[in-house]
């Protein structure tokens, strides 16, 4: 979504949003847009301290490793000028 330009704050309120209509316990949104996405799970009904915007993959790293436990099942969702990776590689043990 990193390449919607002018619209891409709305469109990433739109998937926070969504987001909040899902069976979804945790949102980490990471980047750039991370508060629009923050704003629109929330305007749609997700419980403010089950979101946490993070700065970067590391910030959004260094979170999810405290709150994982065995047998959670975690989405990452993002274009690759995001480098996502970086959070699975951190979560696999090959992480920076």
């Amino acid at each position: 979504m990193a390449e919607l330009g002018e619209i891409a704050p709305e469109e990433h309120k739109k998937a926070g949003n969504l987001t909040a209509t899902m069976a979804v316990d945790v949102l980490i949104p990471v980047g750039r847009y991370r508060m629009d996405v923050t704003e629109g799970a929330i305007m749609e009904g997700m419980k403010v301290e089950n979101v946490y915007p993070a700065r970067d993959n590391r910030e959004a790293l260094e979170f999810l490793k405290t709150i994982l436990r065995e047998g959670d099942v975690v989405l990452i969702k993002g274009s690759r000028i995001a480098h996502t990776e970086e959070i699975l590689a951190g979560l696999s043990g090959g992480g920076h």
